[in-house]
This record gives C-alpha cells, structure tokens and sequence, in this order.
C-alpha cells in the first residue's frame, strides 16, 4: 500500500506528478507500480533507460501514466532535464530518490574510488535532483 495520497483538492486538470529516480531496478518498479495505482502520473528516471526510450510512455505499464527518462543523478544538466520534463507532465507533488549504487569498500582495504562513487551518486546525486525539483513544485 501507498502512503503517498493525492490532495482531495487537487485541480482535476493537472496531473499530479512523482519523480522517481532509479525507476529501472527492483524497488523502483514496485514503487512505480504503487504509484500507478494511487492514480499519480509518473516521470520514471534512470541511469539504464535507453536514451532511444527517453519521454515515451512505459509499455509495461497498462494503467495509468509512466514517462520513462534517461536520468543520471551524478549530473546537474540530467536532473534539471528531468525536473522541466516532469513539470509538463503536470503539477510535480512529489519527489523519491530511490537511485543509489553500492561498492565493497572494506575498512582494511579502502577503496577511495568506490567510496567517492558511493557519495557522489548516493547523497550528492539526492541534492543535485532535490535542487533541481524544487523549483518546479507548486507551494
């Protein structure tokens, strides 16, 4: 179940939005599909979606409205693209960053390389996609 519910004073004519980013992978499709359900129009972002697919509708989803975007977070260009791709779509209620990457960085054999993709793509790609959101979402 969603807890993700659309406002009961919603104008009728604007789509409420999500973007989800890391739409591509297991937990991604899930919450997709649960925001399909929910009646949410869907701006599906990820790193493994062909550019080829970019803005077209998500076949494998026959209800509702999934807009598949080829989005990486590690780039500022990819996430302000995604943001005004997703404020066509209709009014943008919401924004879950599910995208994240893991590397085995042990303690006694660091990996700085692995650790810093960890970061960049894990908290600084959050911030890059927050920042560029925001300002295409209503008060």
């Amino acid at each position: 179940m969603c807890a993700l519910k659309p406002m009961q004073s919603e104008v009728k004519d604007m789509s409420n939005v999500v973007v989800l980013t890391g739409a591509a992978g297991g937990i991604g499709r899930s919450i997709v599909k649960c925001l399909v359900r929910e009646g949410y129009t869907v701006l599906a972002g990820d790193i493994s979606i062909p550019k080829s697919l970019h803005g077209k509708s998500d076949p494998e989803i026959e209800k509702g409205t999934v807009v598949l975007q080829s989005l990486d977070i590690r780039s500022r260009r990819s996430c302000a693209s995604a943001a005004k791709a997703a404020s066509k779509l209709g009014r943008i209620r919401g924004l879950i960053n599910c995208a994240g990457i893991v590397r085995f960085t042990p303690v006694d054999a660091p990996n700085e390389k692995g650790a810093l993709e960890v970061w960049d793509t894990n908290v600084a790609g959050m911030q890059r996609m927050d920042q560029a959101i925001v300002p295409h979402m209503s008060k």
